[in-house]
């Protein structure tokens, strides 16, 4: 049995999320996956996960970034792999060819078969459209989960979409988090060692004025001496800067990291957001460990609790 993973990348191959939900007229770009069967010709699946028109022929004629804002869609009717380069036909691409194939040798077809046949009775979550938790992308992640035999619902560092993110954008995630967190440390040890200094000043000052002041003669009204404490506490306007300084790097990590609407979907979507590039990289890394590990499919560790 082989599984082709047909993928086009869209306007923007490096962005490819964007292209789906900035309101622009570009390629989205598209997955879709071929489970071909090696002794019968005509028994074979191809999925190309889109959304539909309530039941009507045809795609539904609207923004890619209006799926988020709506429940999911039904999906479209099933087409074949030569419609599906006919629907991708652009200027760039004139024939609609996908920009990668990538063959898998060696996945369980059983599962896969299983999984299609709860994919065509609705029964998944994957049955229907949406941009943000059930798009074409993610749909093909599934079946490739499944022909890796993972238990449903479950991932691991292998197949979950937030590490098959590319190694410039993890990168990114990692410097960006160093260096907030390297902001903080140094902010916090200057701080405290402010405070430090501060105290000690603040003590010295405080028993010099004492001492100064008990050795003024006694108030001849009151009876008592008068003596003024010092401020208790106040900050240099060294730490202030330095506080200001952390909250803009603050800022720009949030911006960087977050407004990524793939490293976005690792924290906040239990990693249900897939695009035509996180999958590309699934589906190199499936094929490369099927030919290490044919006996072995799925990388999940399994602990005594999970």
């Amino acid at each position: 049995m082989t599984v082709k993973v047909y993928i086009w990348k869209g306007t923007n191959p490096d962005f490819s999320v964007y292209n789906g939900v900035l309101p622009n007229k570009g390629n989205v770009g598209h997955v879709a996956i071929h489970i071909l069967d090696d002794t019968k010709s005509n028994d074979d699946i191809y999925i190309s996960h889109r959304p539909g028109t309530g039941g009507k022929k045809g795609d539904r004629n609207l923004p890619q970034w209006i799926y988020v804002l709506f429940p999911p869609a039904p999906r479209a009717e099933n087409i074949t792999f030569e419609q599906d380069c006919e629907k991708r036909i652009e200027d760039k691409n004139p024939k609609g060819e996908p920009h990668a194939i990538i063959p898998i040798n060696g996945l369980d077809e059983n599962q896969m078969r299983a999984l299609w046949r709860e994919y065509t009775s609705n029964k998944l979550e994957i049955s229907k459209y949406h941009l943000r938790t059930s798009n074409c992308s993610r749909a093909v992640a599934t079946f490739l989960q499944a022909g890796l035999k993972c238990p449903k619902n479950k991932m691991c560092f292998f197949c979950a979409a937030n590490h098959n993110v590319a190694k410039s954008r993890a990168r990114r995630l990692w410097i960006t988090t160093g260096s907030i967190a390297l902001v903080v440390f140094v902010t916090r040890t200057c701080v405290s060692s402010e405070r430090i200094d501060y105290q000690k000043k603040l003590r010295s000052d405080y028993y010099r004025k004492i001492k100064e002041q008990y050795q003024q003669p006694v108030d001849p009204n009151t009876g008592y001496r008068r003596i003024e404490l010092p401020p208790e506490n106040q900050f240099d306007g060294q730490i202030l800067w330095l506080m200001f300084l952390a909250s803009v790097i603050g800022l720009s990590w949030f911006v960087s990291v977050f407004f990524d609407i793939e490293l976005f979907s690792v924290g906040f979507n239990k990693g249900k957001l897939w695009s035509p590039q996180t999958v590309e990289i699934f589906a190199n890394k499936t094929r490369e460990h099927v030919s290490q590990q044919p006996k072995k499919l799925c990388k999940r560790k399994r602990f005594i609790f999970f």
